[in-house]
Formats: structure tokens, sequence, C-alpha cells
């Protein structure tokens, strides 16, 4: 056996489709009119889809033919534990394994429902699982902490996790990690822009203020929660996610909107921003994410 991302095994490659399904999520307004889905890039999907199905054939084959059970939380479209899915089908095919999705937002479950029937996909809060306690073998999520409003909400939601976790189970957490403080009071900054140019429906789907966290925070909530907390060997990463262009194609931003959102970015000193750029021609906005893994521990845990 070998736990260290797959490592030995076939691996999910990051192309365009996987198991012939065709990677691609309905997201938001803005990247549907943009037409680029950072959250179904491939590599991104990848970086957390190898490492969690790692851990399930690790546990699989220690359990000797045991059932081994996954939870992502906060799934939207389910593209990941789709994913997942399909990359343990294929390469796992005489391993038990049980997949639930859930989400707080009962349309997106509803859908989920009707489209992919292999996976069991309930509707409950990440504060408030309605799972037994140590009955999920493993649990994840990815970009979701953030949407909760408050440090508080936010380890709530990770104890949920580590309550509803077998011993010795896993909790991996792909989440916005900023380097400073400024870009944490940034990001919601830019957020509460964006909030404001978003349709009526969308609106209703998304919560309107965000809580980023910066790499020191994630760290401690989850040694807080869990009592361990190990950066995966893809640690941080920073991708483009948004630039003028995008803006202007996603909302149809005015010269003067424009320069509203250059002004909260340049209200910050360069050196306390490395995610966000403003020159005299473009804005770019970099996504920059960890992964944390924590294991469930036997009288150590909360």
């Amino acid at each position: 056996m070998n736990s260290e991302l797959g490592i030995g095994r076939r691996r999910w490659d990051g192309t365009e489709t996987f198991n012939n399904m065709p990677v691609k999520s309905v997201s938001n307004e803005f990247t549907e009119s943009h037409g680029i889905d950072f959250f179904a890039q491939p590599d991104v999907i990848s970086e957390i889809v190898n490492p969690v199905a790692d851990r399930m054939h690790d546990a699989w084959e220690m359990g000797m033919g045991m059932t081994v059970s996954v939870l992502e939380t906060g799934t939207g479209n389910g593209i990941l534990i789709r994913c997942l899915k399909n990359r343990l089908d294929q390469f796992d095919k005489q391993a038990s394994y049980k997949f639930y999705g859930t989400d707080k937002l009962s349309f997106r479950i509803q859908e989920n429902q009707k489209l992919y029937p292999g996976i069991n996909w309930q509707t409950m809060d990440n504060k408030k699982l309605l799972f037994m306690d140590l009955s999920v073998s493993n649990v994840f999520m990815r970009n979701t902490l953030h949407l909760e409003n408050s440090i508080e909400n936010q380890k709530q939601v990770l104890s949920e996790a580590e309550r509803v976790l077998t011993v010795d189970g896993y909790f991996t957490n792909q989440a916005f990690a900023f380097q400073t403080d400024d870009e944490v009071e940034l990001q919601k900054e830019i957020y509460n822009f964006e909030y404001g140019l978003m349709s009526k429906n969308f609106k209703s789907s998304v919560p309107n203020e965000i809580r980023p966290n910066t790499v020191d925070e994630l760290q401690k909530m989850h040694k807080d929660v869990f009592g361990n907390a190990k950066v995966l060997k893809n640690d941080y990463s920073a991708r483009k996610m948004a630039n003028q262009a995008t803006y202007q194609a996603a909302y149809e931003l005015n010269e003067k909107q424009l320069n509203k959102l250059r002004g909260i970015i340049l209200a910050v000193p360069e050196d306390r921003r490395p995610n966000f750029w403003v020159s005299g021609k473009d804005i770019v906005i970099l996504s920059p994410n960890l992964i944390i893994q924590s294991k469930k521990l036997d009288g150590n845990s909360i």
C-alpha cells in the first residue's frame, strides 16, 4: 500500500475527460458568461480527487473488504464527488464504496438526484450534518469554508466533519488561503462589489458576505478541531481567477465601475496583496488554494 498521492497507482491525469465524462461544471453567472469555469479545470479537481481516492483505496485494503464511505459537504453540482466515484469505479472494480453528497441548496440536490443516481444526495447544512457519530470513513470539501461568514461558523463546519468521521478517518479540505490579513479583507470587499452586480436570482443562491482565511488561520482551525493538520504536497497554488476582460464579460462593467474595482485593490499596499495586481491596462486576481488533511484520532479529537 502507498498513500502518497497516488504513487504506484494509476491516477486521474487531468485530461479533459474522466472515465469518458466531460469535465464540465454548471457554475455561476460569472464563470458561465466568460466561458471559463476555474473550479472545473482538470488539474484543479485532480489535486483533491487523487489524495482522497488514495486514502479510500488504502482504507478498503486495510479493512479487508469492508465498505468504505465518503461524504462531500457543500457539494454544489457534485462535479468533485462524481469524478472521485468514476475514478474509483474505473480502477477499483472489486472494492466496495458508498458515496454521499450534501448541500443546503435543495435545487442543487434535486438536480443531482435526477442526473447522477449513483450517489446518495441529501439536502443539509454543513453546520448540522444529519449523519450519526462515527459513521463516515472520509469527508472532504472544496472552496466551501469561506462561504461561512465567521470563524465560529467555520469551526462548527469542521467540528461536524470530525463528529461524523470514524476513528482513523480523514478530512480533506481545499480552501482559499491568503498570505495576509489585508488580502482577506480585500477579497471580502471585492466579493461585496461583485454581489452588488449579481442578478436577483443568483443572489438567492450565495451568501451576502464571505469570510476567507489566511494560511495560518486554516491550519490553526484544523488543529483546534482535529488535533492535527497536514498540508499536502500540492500545498499552495495560485491560478488566474479573473482579470479585467472577464469582469467586463461577466458584468458589462463601465469605466466608472472598473475604476471602483481598481480603487478597491490599490487601496491596499502592493506588498500586502501578492494575489491582486493592477496595471495601467489590466486587473489580475489569483485564487490561492491550500489543501489540508486531518485525521480523526481516538481520544484526541473533540
